[in-house]
């Protein structure tokens, strides 16, 4: 399995109940991609957000990545300045020890 960590720019003008349907959003655009396996948004107390996808391999969680960037372009369009138009990875690679799921 492999798996990435990535920053999320959803904008600070958001409720909570919009950047819950914008991480539903997000989760449903990556759900039917092959080798998928999971997707979770986290929010930091200061309201930073991050996204954590796992795949089973690095083929899928390349195709993931762009599939999260092309949704982060399209949300850019409607909320985002430009600098915030696409997903800032963290750290992606090969799980090394994994329970649960």
């Amino acid at each position: 399995m492999y798996a990435s960590i990535f920053r999320l720019d959803l904008g600070s003008d958001l409720s909570p109940r919009d950047r819950w349907k914008s991480g539903r959003a997000l989760a449903s655009a990556l759900d039917g991609l092959p080798g998928f396996v999971a997707f979770i948004a986290l929010e930091a107390e200061d309201g930073v957000l991050a996204g954590l996808c796992v795949c089973v391999d690095a083929e899928s969680l390349e195709e993931v990545r762009e599939t999260a960037e092309a949704w982060q372009r399209r949300r850019a369009g409607q909320t985002l300045p430009p600098p915030c138009s696409s997903i800032q990875p963290l750290i992606a690679g090969e799980v090394i020890v994994q329970r649960g799921f």
